[in-house]
């Protein structure tokens, strides 16, 4: 009896030791992807500093002094904002048009026009 309790809480611990360790990797796969709303990044082909600041609906407006450092500033926060959407994809097979897998996505043409049809109307 002893015996069986003792492989008992091990089986325990090593379930609950693994669904701790899923959990970590969800949540930092997932916090990864977010956008970063505070702090600086450094982009070597600005010639000038750009701000991006948001207001309290979480829009965001860019500023500066070169109208092609405000455009690769405004590329860098649309891909940013963007970066979630690979992620959402992968994991939510809700969607329709993200059913089949990675390859799939990646090597059938017909496939993403079809799903990109249905993603813009």
């Amino acid at each position: 009896m002893r015996r069986l309790t003792r492989i008992l809480a091990l089986f325990l611990l090593i379930i609950t030791t693994l669904g701790v360790m899923a959990g970590a990797r969800l949540y930092r796969s997932v916090t990864q992807s977010l956008p970063l709303l505070e702090g600086e990044v450094t982009i070597a082909s600005l010639s000038a500093p750009v701000a991006i600041e948001r207001d309290r609906q979480g829009v965001p407006t860019v500023r500066g002094k070169d109208r092609l450092d405000v455009a690769r500033a405004l590329g860098f926060l649309h891909a940013q904002e963007r970066f979630w959407t690979p992620t959402l994809a992968v994991s939510m097979p809700v969607w329709p048009h993200f059913r089949k897998s990675r390859s799939n996505i990646c090597s059938s043409e017909a496939f993403r026009l079809r799903g990109d049809r249905q993603t813009r109307c």
